[in-house]
């Protein structure tokens, strides 16, 4: 088997086409990994049938100390209470974010992982923030959601 480029009239043949056909079988299998990894990020209500819908709340807060109490206590309820603080002065104040997975179907599945995000100086090529995952996917109780709910309306 041999591939000729019209364009430069370069032929190709053997081994070189063994290597170009792997490495499109790397490329396509790659792909649809990241295509599952990417599907799946959600988690999955399993009383409905149905992927969970994401809903973000982020708010200042001075330091992530009352954030790892309430966690250490494994208190989510607090965590989901604590005030939003006025950003520093400077504007460089540490955040939270809360990114609650529910099931706008039956109201059974509810999760919520949390990121302490803190903003970096600009440079070129960083980003411009760090962030780190304080907990994945805790599964919230029925009057957890109600609080989160309600923390979204009301701020």
């Amino acid at each position: 088997v041999s591939w000729k480029l019209k364009s430069t009239g370069l032929e190709i043949d053997g081994g070189m086409v063994c290597v170009v056909w792997i490495l499109e079988g790397l490329i396509v299998v790659s792909f649809c990994f990241w295509m599952l990894e990417m599907s799946v990020k959600a988690p999955y209500c399993e009383p409905c049938g149905q992927w969970t819908e994401s809903v973000l709340l982020r708010f200042p807060v001075w330091d992530g100390t009352a954030v790892r109490d309430c966690l250490d206590r494994d208190d989510l309820s607090g965590v989901i209470h604590l005030p939003a603080r006025t950003p520093m002065p400077t504007g460089s104040s540490m955040q939270l974010e809360l990114k609650a997975h529910l099931c706008k179907t039956c109201d059974q599945t509810s999760y919520l992982s949390i990121d302490e995000i803190v903003p970096l100086p600009e440079k070129k090529r960083q980003p411009k923030e760090r962030r780190t995952h304080l907990i994945e996917s805790a599964h919230l109780t029925r009057e957890q959601r109600m609080q989160f709910l309600r923390r979204m309306t009301n701020g």
